[in-house]
C-alpha cells in the first residue's frame, strides 16, 4: 500500500508506537504534519577538525573509529555514564554521554563514526560533552545490524533512506543528518527527541514532491522564493544560515499571502451582501450628545461618523473600534445601536462575562433612558425584557431557541474573548439574517445544537461514506459513488429517495426542479461530489440550493483524489414541508446585520486584522480630559507593608480596593522537551478559589482588620456574584478579593487602589486592564505591582509602570518579546512564520500587493486550485479569533 502524505502517523510502519503520543501531542497526526513540523534553530557543526587540532571550549565535528566503549553509573547520583574512545589518524578523544546506556549496544568498537559538539576540559584532559553522534558508512550498518526496541536506540540503528540524496548535493555536503554542518534542532515533548524528530523527516521528505505549490510561479520569481519542494528539503537540511533563511522566508510569505488573501476574498464575499440601510439621522447624533454629562472627545466624534457612514451602506459593516481603558467605546456603540433602533432595526451587544454584561446593561439604560429605547438583559441563568430594542447578554444569546427579527446590528465587546463560532452564531447562525455557518463534519467546534442535529444519522451515513472509499478506492466518477453510496445505505438499514425532486417557485409559479443525490430518514440531505478538493464555491452552491427546503441539515461529501471531505451545512429557518422553494422569499432573508467589534488591546485577531485588512478599524486614541492617570508602582518585599499603611489609609477616606489574586500558573518541569503538560480548566479554577480564600483570610485577619473585606471568585452563583458587586459599588465592602473575574466590565468610581498579587504571571494587556478598573472617579486612583515573594521586578512590569496607554504597552511588549512570544501560535492561530512576518513592513506590502494582483485576475482563485485547497485547509485550521 503507498505511503500518502495524508496517511495517518499511526499506520505507518516505520513509526515506533511508542513515540505516536508525543507526536500527536506536537500537532504531528499525519506525515504531511511531519514535513511542515519546523525546526525552532539549528545547531552549526561545519567545523570539522582532526582530533588533533581541537581546543577547549568550540564547538566542533570529529571523524575516527571508535577504541572503546563501556557503561558505568557515578558513585553519588548513579547515573548512567557513556564513555567512548575515538581515534583517527591525529589522535584520539573521549566522547561522554549521560543517562544513554543503550549507546553502548548501538555503538560497537570498530564503528567510524561523526561525534558533533562543545569540547570541554576535565581531570583527565579534553573530551566531548554529549556530542550529536552518527555512525558512518554502509558496511559498517550490514556489518553490525543492531535493532533495540527503545525509539532512542531505534532512531540510531535503522538505516536513513535519504543519505543519498543529501549527500548528492540537494541538501547537505555531509552524508549525515545529525552531525557536521546545520543540523535541525525541534520543538519537542516529553518522549521524543529532535534526533527522533530529524530521523522520521529523513524518511519521509521524499513525499514533498508529491505536494502541488499553492504559489503561482511568477510570483516566487518575483519575490526570489524557492519553490515548495526545494523549500521544504532546505529548511530541514540546509547547507548554509544563508539557505535556512531563504527556505523560512518562502513560508513566512506563504502564511501571510494564503491570511492576506482570506482576508481580501472576505472583504469582497462580504460587499456582495445585504445589509439594513440605517440612516444617518444627524438631529438624532447631536440630540444624543447633547444628552450626555460629559463632552466627546475629537476621536469618539471621528469613531461615530465612520461607523454612522458606513450603518448607511447597504453592504454590511465589520468594523473594529479600539480603544484604551475608559476612552469611550460603550458610548459610541450605544450611538451607533440608538440610530439602528429608531430606524426599525434591533440591536445586541454581547459580552464576555456576566459581570461585564451587566455593567454595559446598566450603562446602555442610563444612556438611552431620554430615548425611550428599551433594553433587555439575557444570560444563562436570566432573562429580562428578551424582546426589548436591545439586547445585552453573554454567550446565551447564541442559544438555538433564540432568533432575532429585523436584526440590524450585532455588537461584541472584549472580541478577542470569543471565538469565530460563537460570533457567527450570535450575527448569522439563527437568525433570519444571514447564511448559516457551514463547517467540517469532524474537529470543528460549532454549537451544541448544530454539532447534534442528527447526530445518529450523520454518524451512519459518515460511515457509509468511508466503507465505500474503503472497498472501492478514491479516483472514480461521481456516478459509481452514488451507486455505491446507494447499495452502503441498503446494508446499514437507512430509508433513502434519490434524486428526489422538488419544485421552485416564483410568485408561485414553478421555475425549476432541484435535485439533491439523497434525502435520508426524510432528514438529512446528501450532495455528492468527486472533485480535486471541496471548496467554498461548491459548498455556497449547494447552500443556494438547499436554504429554502424543508431540510435543515445537508451533508456535501467529496471523494477527492486523496481523500473523502465531508462538510455539514446547517439552515434553521427550513421552509414547512410540503412547500416549494420561493426565490423572492430567499433574497428576503439575506439581509446580514452589520457587525462592531470592540477591543481594548491590541491583541492577536485585531493586530492581524488590522495589517491585512478584513476588518475596518476605528482607534480612540485620546482619553476624557477629566480622567487622571493611574499611578503605578511595583512593590517589593522590604516596601510591602509600607504600601499595606498606605492602602489603609485610603480605605480611612472613604476610598475602596481591589485585590487580584496571583494567576494560577501551568505546572512545569525543568526539561526543555516538556512543553505540553498542562493544568485542566477544572484544576485552575479550583486552585484559583483556594488562593482567593488563603488571600481572603490573610488580608482579612492580618493585614486589615476592621475593615469589610469580601471576596469574589469564578465558582460562585450568578446571583451571588451580582450580590457581591452590588454592595462593592454602593460602597458597603472596603476591600474586594478577588480572581480576574473583574479583568473587564467593573466600574466602581469610588474604587482608587488596584492591587495585584503575583503580577508577574499575568500577561501585560491583562495587568492593564486591571489598572483600568480604577481611576473613574474624580480622585487620584493607585495600581500597586506586588511580585511573587522571589520574583524581582522584571523588565515586562517595568513596562506597566511606565506605560501610560494600552498602545504604547503592547509597542513595548512587542519589543520585548516579539510577536511570536507576546502573541503565540495557540492563542492567536496562526503559524509561528505568520507571526514572524507581521513585523516586517516591507514584506507585508510585497504579500499585500501580490494578494491585489492575483484577485484582480483571478477572484475566484479557478486557475489556482492548489491555492484555493491551501486557503480552505487554512480557514478549517486557524481559529480566527
Amino acid at each position: 500500500m503507498p505511503i500518502l502524505l495524508n496517511t495517518p502517523i499511526e499506520s505507518v510502519a516505520r513509526v515506533h508506537r511508542r513515540i505516536i503520543p508525543a507526536l500527536k501531542r506536537l500537532g504531528i497526526r499525519t506525515l504531511r504534519d511531519l514535513l511542515f513540523h519546523f525546526p525552532s534553530r539549528y545547531d552549526d557543526f561545519s567545523n570539522e577538525k582532526d582530533i588533533a587540532g581541537i581546543f577547549p571550549g568550540e564547538t566542533v565535528t570529529v571523524r575516527g573509529v571508535i577504541e572503546k566503549i563501556s557503561v558505568h553509573r557515578t558513585f553519588r547520583k548513579r547515573m548512567a555514564l557513556t564513555e567512548a574512545v575515538v581515534r583517527d589518524e591525529t589522535g584520539k578523544i573521549k566522547a561522554v554521554w549521560f543517562n544513554q546506556p543503550f549507546l553502548a549496544k548501538n555503538l560497537k568498537e570498530g564503528f567510524l563514526i561523526r561525534l558533533s559538539g562543545k569540547v570541554a576540559k576535565g581531570p583527565g584532559g579534553m573530551y566531548l560533552q554529549n556530542p550529536s553522534y552518527e555512525r558512518v558508512g554502509e558496511r559498517e550498518r550490514a556489518i553490525h545490524p543492531v535493532r533495540s526496541q527503545t525509539p532512542e536506540a531505534s532512531a540510531d540503528a535503522l538505516v536513513y533512506p535519504v543519505r543519498d540524496e543529501i549527500s548528492n548535493g540537494a541538501g547537505r555536503t555531509s552524508n549525515g543528518i545529525h552531525t557536521g554542518g546545520l543540523v535541525a534542532v525541534y520543538p519537542e515533548t516529553q518522549g521524543i527527541t529532535s534526533r527522533w524528530l530529524r530521523y522520521l523527516v529523513s524518511n519521509f521528505i521524499k513525499l514533498r514532491q508529491n505536494l502541488a505549490d499553492p504559489i503561482p510561479l511568477d510570483i516566487l520569481k518575483r519575490n526570489n522564493l524557492p519553490r515548495l519542494s526545494e523549500a521544504l528539503f532546505a529548511i530541514h537540511f540546509p547547507k548554509t544560515q544563508e539557505e535556512a533563511r531563504g527556505a523560512d522566508r518562502r513560508f513566512v510569505f506563504e502564511d501571510l499571502f494564503m491570511i492576506q488573501l482570506r482576508a481580501l476574498r472576505e472583504r469582497s464575499r462580504l460587499k456582495e451582501k445585504r445589509a439594513p440601510e440605517i440612516p444617518l439621522d444627524i438631529p438624532l447624533v447631536k440630540k444624543f450628545v447633547a444628552s450626555l454629562p460629559f463632552s466627546l472627545t475629537d476621536a469618539q466624534r471621528r469613531s461615530l461618523w465612520e461607523i454612522a457612514n458606513d450603518l448607511v451602506k447597504p453592504s454590511p459593516m465589520n468594523r473594529l473600534l479600539e480603544g484604551d481603558v475608559g476612552s469611550g467605546k460603550t458610548v459610541v456603540a450605544a450611538a451607533a445601536a440608538l440610530l439602528a433602533v429608531k430606524a426599525g432595526y434591533r440591536a445586541v451587544f454581547m459580552a464576555p462575562t456576566e459581570i461585564l454584561a451587566r455593567q454595559h446593561f446598566a450603562t446602555l439604560g442610563k444612556l438611552l433612558k431620554p430615548f425611550s429605547i428599551s433594553v433587555g438583559f439575557r444570560t444563562g441563568a436570566e432573562k429580562r425584557f428578551s424582546d426589548a430594542q436591545i439586547v445585552v447578554g453573554t454567550h446565551a444569546l447564541i442559544q438555538k431557541h433564540i432568533s432575532f427579527e429585523n436584526l440590524g446590528l450585532v455588537v461584541v465587546d472584549e472580541q478577542h474573548r470569543f471565538g469565530v463560532a460563537q460570533r457567527s452564531a450570535l450575527s448569522r447562525g439563527h437568525t433570519r439574517t444571514e447564511i448559516p455557518r457551514t463547517y467540517a463534519d469532524t474537529g470543528l467546534s460549532q454549537t451544541d445544537a448544530d454539532r447534534l442535529l442528527y447526530e445518529d444519522i450523520t454518524y451512519k451515513i459518515r460511515g457509509c461514506a468511508f466503507r465505500v472509499k474503503d472497498e472501492i478506492g478514491l479516483g472514480h466518477k461521481e456516478s459509481i459513488y452514488q451507486k455505491a453510496l446507494a447499495e452502503a445505505f441498503r446494508i446499514a438499514g437507512l430509508r433513502f429517495e434519490q434524486e428526489k425532486r422538488i419544485d421552485i417557485l416564483y410568485h408561485g409559479k414553478k421555475v425549476g426542479t432541484y435535485q439533491p443525490d439523497f434525502i435520508v430518514e426524510d432528514k438529512v440531505m446528501v450532495e455528492l461530489k468527486a472533485l480535486p478538493f471541496l471548496g467554498q464555491t461548491e459548498v455556497k452552491q449547494v447552500w443556494q440550493y438547499t436554504k429554502g427546503l424543508p431540510y435543515k441539515l445537508t451533508l456535501c461529501i467529496n471523494f477527492g483524489p486523496q481523500e473523502v471531505t465531508i462538510r455539514r451545512i446547517v439552515y434553521d429557518t427550513a421552509r414547512p414541508r410540503g412547500s416549494a422553494v420561493n426565490e423572492e422569499g430567499l433574497r428576503d432573508s439575506a439581509l446580514v446585520p452589520h457587525f462592531l467589534s470592540m477591543s481594548a488591546t491590541p491583541i492577536p485577531r485585531t493586530l492581524a486584522l488590522s495589517i491585512y485588512g478584513d476588518l475596518d478599524l476605528s482607534i480612540l486614541d485620546e482619553m476624557p480630559k477629566s480622567r487622571k492617570p493611574v499611578a503605578t508602582e511595583i512593590v517589593e518585599p522590604a516596601k510591602r507593608e509600607s504600601t499595606y499603611q498606605f492602602i489603609r489609609e485610603e480605605v480611612k477616606k472613604g476610598r475602596q480596593v481591589f485585590v487580584i489574586c496571583p494567576r494560577i500558573e501551568t505546572p512545569s518541569t525543568n526539561s526543555e522537551s516538556v512543553t505540553n503538560m498542562r493544568m485542566s480548566e477544572l484544576q485552575k479554577r479550583i486552585w484559583e478559589v483556594r488562593a482567593v480564600k488563603e488571600e481572603y483570610r490573610k488580608l482579612k485577619d492580618g493585614v486589615f482588620p476592621g475593615f469589610r473585606v469580601e471576596m469574589l471568585h469564578g465558582k460562585m452563583k450568578s446571583k451571588e456574584k451580582a450580590a457581591v458587586m452590588e454592595r462593592f459599588k454602593d460602597g458597603e465592602i472596603d476591600v474586594l478579593v478577588s480572581t480576574s473575574v473583574v479583568e473587564v466590565g467593573v466600574d466602581i468610581p469610588n474604587a482608587s487602589v488596584m492591587m495585584i498579587e503575583g503580577a508577574e504571571r499575568f500577561g501585560l494587556a491583562q495587568l492593564h486592564q486591571f489598572r483600568g478598573r480604577v481611576g473613574r472617579g474624580a480622585e487620584q486612583s493607585y495600581c500597586f505591582l506586588f511580585p511573587t515573594e522571589d520574583g524581582a521586578a522584571s523588565r515586562r512590569l517595568r513596562a506597566v509602570r511606565d506605560a501610560k496607554s494600552g498602545f504604547e504597552l503592547a509597542q513595548k511588549d512587542l519589543e520585548i518579546r516579539g510577536p511570536g512570544n507576546m502573541f503565540g501560535v495557540e492563542q492567536s492561530g496562526f503559524s509561528q512564520h505568520a507571526l514572524k512576518g507581521i513585523m516586517d513592513a516591507e514584506l507585508v506590502r510585497a504579500v499585500r500587493r501580490e494578494a491585489i494582483e492575483l484577485l484582480k485576475t483571478d477572484p475566484d482563485l479557478q486557475n489556482n486550485s492548489a491555492l484555493a485547497q491551501r486557503i480552505e485547509e487554512m480557514e478549517e485550521e486557524v481559529h480566527w479569533e
